[in-house]
């Protein structure tokens, strides 16, 4: 079985109202951290709260130059992982790390934390039981909160949305829920 990486371009469809109501749910989370081996380029985390489980959140992780966020950055791309991991940093060399690299050349660089990265590794099963509820429906919705937030944020009409595994999968179902 193979991998994908997926690179598609979305518009928001929803009115200027949703896309305020859902960015005012994001929190930022820490402080911007800084990579030694990618002098300049920052790391800001959000999360969202998206329902009233333990599990129902969201994150966002935001790579790009500067000591600040950019205000309006020319290009934007959010990307979607693998469902079982996460929009983190994790190598600090943009020769191996896709966000670093792209920050590099001027991308305003979003990845996703679904909501299995809050899930704990000791969590016992019997607390696994809103895990079923979990369709393909529920991960486009959350999909589609951190695109707005995105875009309300960086003030972008369109950005680009990429995956890998199964986020090339998601990609793909976001881009064909909003055609625009």
């Amino acid at each position: 079985v193979g991998t994908a990486i997926s690179l598609a371009c979305a518009a928001d469809s929803l009115n200027a109202a949703g896309a305020a109501t859902n960015a005012s749910k994001f929190t930022a989370v820490g402080t911007p951290r800084p990579f030694a081996k990618a002098p300049g380029v920052r790391e800001w985390t959000y999360t969202m709260v998206r329902g009233p489980l333990p599990f129902d959140r969201i994150g966002l992780h935001r790579v790009a130059r500067g000591r600040l966020p950019p205000a309006h950055p020319n290009i934007v791309m959010l990307y979607l992982p693998g469902t079982n991991m996460n929009g983190e940093v994790t190598v600090d060399d943009p020769r191996h790390s896709l966000p670093l690299f792209m920050a590099i050349h001027g991308v305003d660089f979003w990845a996703l934390d679904y909501r299995t990265h809050f899930i704990p590794p000791a969590t016992p099963v019997t607390d696994l039981t809103e895990l079923k509820g979990w369709t393909n429906d529920l991960f486009e919705s959350d999909i589609e909160a951190a695109a707005r937030y995105v875009m309300d944020t960086t003030g972008r009409e369109r950005i680009f949305v990429a995956g890998f595994s199964r986020g090339a999968s998601f990609a793909y179902l976001f881009a064909a829920r909003h055609p625009q």
